[in-house]
């Protein structure tokens, strides 16, 4: 239970930082879009620039779509796990892992870029084509004179500021998966008892030969948490036959560090319907005729019946009452009163 707690904190966590950060970089990226200048300001820079402008405007436009996009879905993710619904949170993870994806490679390519001085150098001069670009670059520290420098600090900065940030981002993502894993399992088992309480043969379709997987009634599941025994019984009442009864307990009444140690479990109950009362009967008598014939075997395995009645009798004591021998003087008493 402490665990998908944890998953659940961590998902909302990670879904309101991205729903936060990426409509404010969405913002940043749209309002520094207006402060640049993308007209030329002559004929000449028009006929030169004009692919390099389209190019730097559709990466631009690329930002914006991508930081808004990446927004929504964690808004979506939000709502999904607010929510509980397991199609939203699934939507939200299978856009992180892509995403992940997506940082990973772009990752691994800034990396080669930044041993690759050819790149350094094309990125300078087209930099240099953008003045407005790089008045606004020099509160940064950047100029035409430590261009490459410059990046070769800001892409080894970066790298290391994407590593960190791909190791935590990673660690929300197994939170979030197995978040997700929870819920669909939790959906699952729900509609599972929905439509075994309308169809009860989805529960025998194993048609297997022991009793135990004969058709039973219509189930439904139920969540119980099963905590650890404090307690063992004794050996001498497992050999005894001693019934062991497992109570209902509440779970806010245990002790904290109990409740942190309990496991989530599911259970089969019977459903409601006309024809259950007669199949459960019919498992009930055969559990309680398992039941008796395990005590009667583990009971004594010397001792053995061969009737139905059962008479409490001392051990060698006879079924008729002993009459004790009479004395001799009074026997022959007897016989001289007889022929007298």
């Amino acid at each position: 239970m402490g665990h998908h707690r944890y998953d659940r904190t961590a998902s909302t966590i990670i879904t309101l930082f991205g729903a936060i950060t990426n409509s404010v970089l969405t913002i940043q990226v749209l309002a520094a879009w207006r402060s640049i200048k993308w007209e030329p300001e002559s004929e000449w820079e028009m006929s030169g620039d004009k692919w390099q402008l389209t190019g730097v405007k559709v990466i631009w436009a690329l930002l914006s779509v991508y930081f808004a996009s990446a927004a929504a879905v964690c808004a979506i993710g939000l709502h999904g796990i607010l929510k509980h619904k397991p199609s939203h949170v699934r939507f939200y993870r299978d856009y992180s892992i892509a995403d992940f994806s997506f940082c990973a490679f772009f990752t691994a390519l800034a990396t080669y870029g930044a041993f690759f001085s050819p790149a350094r150098t094309g990125v300078c001069e087209e930099l240099s084509h953008h003045p407005e670009l790089m008045r606004d670059m020099v509160e940064v520290g950047l100029s035409l004179e430590n261009c490459e420098l410059w990046l070769e600090r800001a892409t080894f900065a970066g790298l290391a500021f994407m590593f960190v940030i791909m190791i935590v981002r990673l660690h929300f993502l197994l939170a979030v998966s197995k978040y997700y894993s929870h819920l669909s399992r939790h959906r699952s088992y729900h509609q599972r008892s929905a439509s075994c309480a309308v169809t009860p043969a989805c529960l025998s379709s194993s048609g297997s030969s022991q009793p135990s997987s004969l058709t039973l009634a219509p189930q439904s599941m139920e969540r119980i948490f099963v905590v650890p025994n404090m307690s063992s019984p004794s050996a001498n009442d497992l050999e005894s036959g001693v019934e062991m009864v497992y109570a209902a307990v509440p779970l806010h009444t245990l002790p904290k560090e109990v409740q942190e140690q309990a496991t989530e479990a599911w259970i089969a109950t019977a459903a409601s319907s006309t024809n259950a009362p007669s199949i459960t009967r019919h498992h009930y008598h055969h559990h309680r005729r398992h039941h008796h014939n395990h005590r009667r075997s583990s009971s004594s395995a010397s001792r053995e019946t061969t009737g139905l009645i059962r008479l409490d009798i001392a051990p060698e004591e006879g079924l008729l009452p002993v009459y004790s021998a009479e004395p001799e003087s009074d026997l022959n008493m007897m016989n001289n009163n007889s022929k007298a």
